[in-house]
């Protein structure tokens, strides 16, 4: 069967621009969607350093500036992973260009310009998804299935301490000393992701556990089968506006020390934006 592909172009390539990358590559590899993304273009400001992610990350082309990127003819789909300060201009473009944008959180700087970048969207008629990525989690309780799946542990007892290690916990070594003072002393939890760990390094920022690149390839197969369908699923720029109503509020109440009434928006967006700039 012949699958569409979408070929995506990324604006910015460090930190995040890792993440996406990395989950466009490996979502064929977990899901089955109707859409494939294809690695077509990578920009960034510095020449050598976007050329270097390009060919590390697997990207086919690489562009010096966002708005060449938006340009071209052979871009289904713009992916921002720059800071949000930049991310309206780029939105927007990328919309009035006709490509599909998926941008980083937070969505904007303001209500005003997540505002315009939402109606940019809807104007274009184009699919759309803001990375609130841990949303699309799943929690799940069932009476069926006791115990654990996948358990495979180890506790190693010394005359010093103990120290004791969980499969199904693998970011987390659990540590006990038995210097610490008596009243103090138990098991400690330690997240193993500071660059003092053997291979931590290597992944993620501290504090971003292995597994977290694996929450982007959920939001992306969402996002391919939106394309598929021609519909922008949840989190999308709807979401990204109330997210920006919430972060401006609270800004104004730390400003003047008081509650902030925050204001409805209910979708219709001609209605908010007249009743936002009153």
């Amino acid at each position: 069967m012949n699958k569409k592909q979408v070929r995506v172009g990324m604006v910015g390539y460090k930190f995040m621009g890792k993440a996406h990358s990395h989950a466009f590559r490996d979502l064929p590899f977990y899901f089955d969607t109707e859409a494939v993304p294809v690695l077509q273009a990578i920009a960034g400001r510095d020449a050598a350093g976007v050329r270097e992610a390009a060919e590390k990350m697997g990207w086919a082309s690489w562009e010096t500036d966002w708005r060449r990127l938006i340009e071209r003819d052979d871009i289904d789909l713009i992916a921002i992973v720059t800071p949000n300060n930049t991310h309206a201009e780029i939105a927007i473009a990328a919309a009035q260009a006709g490509k599909h944008v998926i941008c980083e959180k937070p969505l904007a700087l303001t209500v005003g310009q997540a505002l315009h970048m939402l109606e940019a969207v809807k104007k274009a008629g184009v699919v759309h998804m803001v990375c609130h990525n841990y949303r699309l989690g799943v929690f799940e309780a069932t009476r069926s299935s006791r115990g654990n799946r996948a358990g495979n542990r180890f506790e190693i007892n010394g005359e010093k301490g103990s120290i004791r290690w969980d499969m199904e916990n693998l970011n987390h070594l659990q540590v006990y000393l038995e210097e610490d003072e008596p009243g103090l002393q138990g098991f400690r939890t330690i997240s193993c992701t500071e660059v003092e760990h053997p291979f931590a390094a290597a992944y993620w920022p501290a504090g971003h556990i292995i597994g977290y690149e694996h929450t982007f390839i959920n939001l992306l197969a969402e996002m391919m089968n939106g394309i598929s369908t021609g519909v922008s699923p949840s989190p999308n720029f709807e979401d990204g506006v109330r997210n920006q109503i919430v972060l401006e509020a609270v800004e104004q109440s730390v400003q003047t020390g008081q509650w902030v009434k925050l204001p409805e928006y209910t979708g219709n967006l001609p209605s908010f934006k007249e009743q936002s700039m009153r």
